[in-house]
């Protein structure tokens, strides 16, 4: 009788229906309509609601409840795999891995495994010798303590010669889960170890000898990774290193990094590179050209003295590209480079809603006082000599000290005056002005930074309990960002 071992770890998109996850990672009709159900049939077995909306909760109150015996649910990657591991073994004990962070985190799978060791046992009958759940409490994106928890569980596995083959599953989970897996689990049982990974969009797993092809999966899952992270340099390196990329795809990621760098002359040159080399195609061409084309005008002008008012399309497409680098940073956990990025927006905001709405420019002009060079912003000491009710409005009702110089303070307060007291029309940058405001309760963390005055870190729980207070919603802040953006593009295109 041969006999095999499959392992496999359980992520947020493993339980289901007909290829549908659950949970997915972005929005999916299928997957509410899917939640829906079991709310449903939760109602009818318990009379109560079910109210979680959140993996962890909403698995482990199907679970509890004993719900989960009576819904049309099925593993939909695992059962693949389970499918091709039996046309080839008489039998199978099958070990599961979820996640189980200091009770329960939002994405934590230990339910979602719970219940697919149910439904496994069900479908599968008595070709499953025996199968068991794991749970995981340490972080499941820390690579290192990832290794050691798998290096340990798996020291511990005894039979080794009871199978003819082991089979790790990797479709699950995040990255350091897999790494942990296939590294400890390869180390253990060598060339008796295989990997198999499934689609969510095939019936049919891929199977992979992993003996000499393991260091080749690392590194490209390693690659993956970084892009997934935008660490395009670091992806570039890789790639070549280890023939993972042609030619035109290594000086297409150094292009994005630099790119991101904001360094658009180096950023060009790799693009062109790219689209020279002899290995591209038609379709990556284009894709290489869309980048070209989105920042051949930063080099026709020097971008830090660019006149707004005359150029707001240009700049309004550099806010867009500050937006999205903003935005990586906060994913990355970057956060102290996250805050100098939206303050710096905050700047350019101001600066381009200014200039635009009353067609001044707010750079400096050199010009000679007393016999000696001075700094003057003569068309914005016009334009409030011009406006009597916003220079009122800035001598009355705020801190201003008489000073005709369109600094971030003095530009906050005039976006103020537009939104509350102004013109209707100026009403549509309300979201600008109430994250401009709520920018201010991040002042103190930038100043004791090393972005300004001091030494001190940030995290994002510094963030959200200051920018969000009432709610802590991690999020709103990458929300009114993408709101941001949005203002932005109608700018662009009404212009």
């Amino acid at each position: 009788m041969s006999k095999a071992l499959f392992l496999s770890n359980v992520g947020n998109r493993d339980l289901g229906k007909d290829k549908t996850p659950l949970f997915d990672n972005k929005p999916n009709k299928k997957s509410d309509e899917l939640k829906e159900y079991c709310r449903e049939e939760y109602k009818k077995i318990t009379g109560e609601d079910l109210k979680a909306d959140e993996l962890f909760s909403f698995t482990k109150e199907l679970y509890s409840s004993g719900v989960y015996r009576k819904l049309d649910l099925e593993p939909i990657i695992i059962k693949y795999q389970i499918k091709k591991i039996l046309e080839l073994h008489d039998s199978i004990d099958v070990v599961l891995f979820g996640t189980l962070q200091n009770g329960g985190y939002k994405t934590d799978a230990y339910y979602s495994a719970s219940i697919i060791e149910y439904i496994i046992k069900k479908e599968f009958g008595d070709k499953i010798n025996s199968i068991k759940v794991y749970a995981i409490n340490d972080n499941p994106s820390d690579y290192s303590l990832m290794f050691e928890y798998y290096k340990k569980t798996l020291n511990n596995f005894k039979n080794d010669k009871d199978y003819e083959s082991i089979y790790l599953g990797i479709t699950g989970g995040t990255p350091a889960l897999s790494f942990g897996l296939i590294i400890c689990g390869a180390l253990k049982w060598e060339l008796k170890a295989k990997v198999l990974y499934q689609s969510l969009f095939k019936n049919e797993p891929t199977y992979m000898d992993i003996g000499y092809k393991l260091f080749n999966i690392l590194k490209n899952r390693e690659y993956i990774t970084l892009y997934d992270k935008h660490l395009y340099e670091l992806c570039a390196e890789i790639g070549k290193d280890y023939n993972l990329i042609p030619d035109w795809k290594y000086h297409y990621l150094l292009g994005l990094h630099y790119k991101e760098l904001f360094d658009f002359k180096r950023a060009l040159e790799e693009f062109d590179k790219a689209y020279k080399c002899d290995n591209v195609n038609f379709k990556d061409k284009k894709e290489i050209q869309k980048e070209i084309n989105s920042i051949k005008d930063f080099e026709k002008i020097d971008i830090n003295n660019i006149v707004i008012k005359d150029n707001i399309n240009l700049y309004a497409k550099l806010i867009d590209l500050l937006i999205e680098n903003a935005k990586i940073k906060w994913e990355n956990g970057e956060y102290v480079d996250f805050i100098g990025r939206i303050f710096r927006l905050k700047e350019a905001l101001l600066r381009m809603i200014i200039e635009k709405e009353f067609n001044i420019s707010t750079n400096p002009k050199n010009v000679e006082e007393n016999g000696k060079k001075i700094k003057r912003w003569l068309e914005f000491e016009e334009f409030l000599d011009n406006n009597p009710k916003i220079y009122d409005y800035l001598e009355k009702e705020t801190d201003w000290n008489g000073r005709k110089e369109p600094n971030n303070r003095v530009l906050d307060w005039i976006l103020g005056y537009m939104v509350n007291k102004g013109k209707k029309e100026w009403k549509k940058y309300a979201k600008i002005y109430g994250f401009s405001k709520n920018l201010e309760k991040l002042s103190e963390l930038r100043n004791e930074s090393i972005l300004a005055h001091g030494f001190k870190g940030i995290s994002k729980t510094d963030i959200v309990n200051r920018y969000d207070k009432n709610n802590n919603n991690e999020m709103k802040i990458i929300s009114d960002l993408d709101n941001i953006k949005e203002i932005i593009s109608e700018l662009i295109d009404n212009k």
